[in-house]
């Protein structure tokens, strides 16, 4: 019997926005087992029917539930956001248990300063492991990681004398899933290994190589509004 659920992805991340409104979408990813991509897919669709209204608290997205929108089904009596939530809220932000012999996904910390000190601490143990793709092959040792300039959630890591066959090979970090030894990626080995060619200058991307990095790996890029035009920054 093939697996169903009762609920669809649109529920799901609008219960994960109202148990945190201020969840990442790599947060909501991981919790729904998506792409990052799919997450802001969805994000942007509940956004555009007015379910939640996104606003900007420093460099983070928050998102405003609307709970008197009345939903999109129009079957019966008409039903509102709220009565909606009332219901999956439990139900669509439960924790995920990770299943033995698979790689958790890194908790976040809570509080806004927790979670910038806890988060610089998490990185910088990232340094030095190895890499594996979505089906545990190995990629390499870890060496630097890149965050976006906005966020400061890491977006990339790169691997020096990977096991590509490659001297410098960018490596997205949506979805990472961290064990004791590794770090496990959502990207294919494929996807990495057809990248493009990049090279550094002063240990930074060109803005035209971060986008064609993000491109590659159907990730959303806009430039900041800053001087340096780059998204990506060192760490």
């Amino acid at each position: 019997m093939a697996e169903w659920t009762f609920l669809t992805n649109h529920a799901r991340a609008l219960a994960c926005i109202a148990d945190d409104p201020g969840m990442r979408l790599r947060d909501i990813a991981a919790s729904l087992e998506i792409t990052e991509r799919n997450a802001f897919g969805l994000v942007t669709d509940l956004a555009t029917e007015g379910y939640v209204v996104k606003e900007k608290e420093g460099r983070r997205n928050r998102y405003r539930i609307q709970p008197d929108v009345p939903l999109r089904e129009g079957a019966g009596r008409e039903q509102t956001l709220g009565e909606l939530l009332s219901v999956i809220v439990t139900i669509g932000s439960r924790p995920r248990v990770s299943r033995p012999g698979t790689l958790s996904v890194a908790a976040p910390v809570a509080g806004p300063d927790a979670e910038g000190a806890g988060r610089e601490k998490g990185v910088a143990e990232w340094h030095g492991r190895m890499l594996l793709d979505r089906d545990g092959g190995k990629i390499g040792k870890l060496q630097d990681v890149y965050v976006d300039v906005e966020t400061d959630e890491p977006q990339f890591a790169t691997v020096k004398g990977s096991h590509l066959g490659r001297h410098l090979t960018f490596v997205p970090l949506g979805g990472i899933r961290i064990g004791p030894d590794e770090l496990q990626v959502e990207a294919t080995k494929e996807q990495i290994r057809s990248a493009p060619d990049l090279e550094l200058h002063d240990e930074e991307l060109s803005q035209g190589d971060e986008s064609r990095l993000y491109h590659h790996f159907q990730l959303n890029y806009t430039p900041p509004d800053s001087e340096s035009g780059r998204r990506l920054a060192r760490r």
